[in-house]
């Protein structure tokens, strides 16, 4: 469960902490992300940074 947080940073920092708990979680998130963005340079940018997780 994502703990909810008013503030949008916040809410998303708790997701991303969320998914980490979870086998391949965060590559889930990304996998999510890509539908609603698949030619992204800032997702781009995130995979990296999952990649280097």
């Amino acid at each position: 469960m994502v703990a909810y947080h008013a503030e949008d940073r916040l809410h998303v920092i708790a997701l991303a902490r969320t998914c980490r708990r979870f086998t391949r979680g965060l590559a889930d998130l990304l996998d999510a992300i890509r539908v609603l963005e698949p030619e992204s340079p800032q997702v781009d940018a995130l995979a990296a940074i999952i990649d280097e997780l």
